[in-house]
């Protein structure tokens, strides 16, 4: 009986050994949580660290797309090829979307990775308006450019000021041509280091329009172009820089126009 009651409690202890405490369980979870975030953890950088490997999918195809009326597909396909350094997930979109930029046609380009090893660049190329100085083009959008000719677009108008003027000057000549269509075409028009503004008609003659009052001078302008007609031709300089109307230079001789002009202004 004794031997019996001594065993009994010996498999008591034993048990009560082997039993984990509520305290004890929460600790092993920990432990395997720990384990298994780790081995996450070790994943995780092991793959970023396979992802920079430059090898790792080359990119095998660049896909041109846009209109190229004046940029040459072969030369936008070496820039792309010497800015791109690295494979699908390491080379740098930002640097070959600045080298394509660099083109002097190029007004926009985006570029985007296709899976699993080509990219796409598209382009969208500057609209010539006018011709900006004597070697530049500035576009519909008030953009100067510098291609390596501008010698095909001797026809457009002739545009010229501080580059920082670019817009304005673009919104002016807009604004004076649509005044005149219906009399003359503007062929070119400038503006000084003052602000002030003198545009010239196609075989016509040159209009000084000074810095002030650009519209109400632009409406003597026109109205005196209609009360000349056919004989514009044989005027060389119209000054609308006065108070009270216009002076008038007739080539190979000067008179002023009847409307008698008042004091010159800028």
């Amino acid at each position: 009986m004794a031997a019996s009651r001594k065993k009994t409690e010996t498999q008591k202890q034993q048990k009560e050994r082997a039993a984990i405490r509520p305290g004890e369980m929460v600790w092993v979870r920990l432990g395997g949580l720990f384990l298994f975030l780790g081995a996450v953890a070790v994943a995780v950088y092991w793959a970023q660290m396979k992802l920079r490997d430059p090898s790792l999918l080359p990119v095998q195809s660049v896909v041109l797309d846009g209109d190229f009326l004046h940029t040459e597909r072969d030369e936008l396909q070496r820039v792309v090829s010497r800015a791109v350094r690295g494979g699908y997930f390491t080379l740098d979109v930002r640097e070959i979307q600045s080298a394509v930029r660099e083109l002097p046609w190029v007004a926009g380009a985006t570029v985007r990775r296709v899976w699993p090893d080509t990219l796409v660049v598209s382009v969208i190329e500057h609209q010539p308006y006018a011709r900006w100085g004597e070697k530049r083009l500035i576009s519909d959008k008030g953009v100067v450019f510098a291609p390596a000719t501008i010698e095909p677009f001797t026809g457009l108008a002739y545009l010229a000021a501080d580059d920082e003027q670019a817009k304005e000057v673009l919104r002016q000549y807009r604004y004076i041509s649509k005044s005149v269509e219906k009399l003359a075409r503007v062929d070119r028009i400038t503006q000084n280091r003052r602000g002030g503004w003198t545009f010239w008609l196609a075989n016509g003659p040159r209009i000084e329009l000074g810095k002030e009052e650009v519209p109400r001078r632009l409406v003597r302008v026109t109205h005196f172009l209609g009360k000349l007609g056919e004989q514009v031709a044989s005027v060389e300089v119209i000054d609308a820089r006065y108070s009270g109307g216009v002076a008038v230079k007739v080539k190979q001789q000067a008179t002023e126009n009847p409307e008698q002009p008042g004091e010159s202004k800028a």
